[in-house]
């Protein structure tokens, strides 16, 4: 009797350690269920950040093209305007009859 009641006693507290261990694995499992949550939302976040910034810069490159287009325009438009003005200074010095040339 004694034996048998050793049998079931050792039975009974073979399965509250498998109910209890499992009952640990599955509040573990749980708490990795929520952490994946928590990190996937800001993964999520994160992206939209990302994709925000990865928006703004391309503005930018394109502001950067335009103002850079701008400024070849401008650069070459002086250009030419020197160039006039050179070209309308030496017609006057060859058309002034006082005007003597340098020597050199």
């Amino acid at each position: 009797m004694l034996l048998e009641f050793l049998k079931y006693l050792t039975a009974a507290v073979v399965f509250s350690c498998l109910v209890w261990f499992g009952e640990v694995q599955r509040s573990e499992l749980a708490q990795k269920m929520v952490d994946l949550e928590i990190l996937k939302s800001s993964v999520n976040g994160l992206q939209s950040y990302v994709d925000v910034c990865h928006q703004q810069i391309q503005k930018q490159k394109k502001s950067v093209a335009e103002k850079g287009a701008k400024l070849s325009a401008a650069k070459e438009k002086e250009v030419k305007i020197v160039d006039e003005f050179t070209h309308c200074k030496e017609q006057q010095r060859a058309e002034d009859p006082k005007h003597v040339p340098k020597p050199g």
